[in-house]
């Protein structure tokens, strides 16, 4: 059990500031993209090194959806980008953490691009609450990252790391929930086969990696714990 849920959420993110994400939204409406019938975009929700996340309402299901969408012309210069997208999809459907972002579908659209359909997510990431709001009271910064680590814990007894742990990457809800994103860079510490990586090769994101993913060498779960430290420093 989760033990953030016996703890008020709301108390976690009192004095959090969301005006923002509302902003962002209306200042990008009716983005140029065919996602197919069964889905009405919304709106663009941001972009990132593999492609752009659209808010979108979901015909069929009645419902607010993500879509991540793979940026095409990357996938065709590198054929791991695809693979690691692929991953990103098949490690997070996995998981039933409530930390952890859900994935529902890995689709294409009418044009052949690769999409991820996730939840969606209405809040700000960690970059602007630590931007908005550090230093924290070191109670308030326990609480938000106690899922965090309880999520962890859970996908490392699996054999997963994350491998990019960052503000960046984990992400605060209107309602308090705290979700960790982006399994695209994720390995089995536990194989080599597995991993989408070639030996010796540098992923991540270097302020927040440690001594041994900076030079390249395999790394397992400590490396995430290592990047939730930094993070906690910049929180408080």
């Amino acid at each position: 059990m989760n033990i953030t849920d016996k703890r008020n959420d709301l108390e976690v993110i009192e004095e959090i500031n969301f005006e923002t994400i509302d902003s962002l939204i209306a200042s990008e409406l009716e983005p140029d993209v065919n996602l197919g019938e069964k889905f009405e975009v919304i709106c663009t929700l941001g972009s990132g090194g593999m492609g752009r996340v659209y808010k979108v309402y979901h015909k069929i299901m009645g419902v607010e959806r993500a879509i991540k969408l793979l940026d095409s012309n990357l996938s065709k210069k590198n054929s791991q980008v695809f693979e690691r997208f692929k991953s990103e999809a098949l490690i997070s459907s996995e998981q039933s953490h409530p930390n952890i972002i859900k994935v529902f579908d890995l689709d294409k659209t009418p044009d052949g691009v690769p999409f991820i359909l996730m939840e969606y997510l209405d809040g700000i990431d960690f970059e602007e609450v630590i931007r908005r709001h550090a230093p924290l009271p070191l109670d308030k910064v326990i609480k938000l990252l106690t899922g965090v680590s309880d999520a962890l814990d859970t996908v490392h007894k699996k054999g997963i790391v994350h491998r990019d742990l960052k503000p960046a990457n984990l992400f605060l809800t209107k309602k308090g929930k705290i979700k960790i994103l982006d399994f695209g860079i994720s390995t089995l510490a536990s194989s080599d086969k597995s991993r989408i990586t070639r030996e010796g090769e540098v992923v991540g994101t270097p302020l927040y990696m440690s001594p041994e993913q900076i030079t390249g060498e395999v790394v397992d779960s400590r490396a995430d714990i290592y990047a939730l430290g930094i993070i906690a420093y910049e929180l408080l």
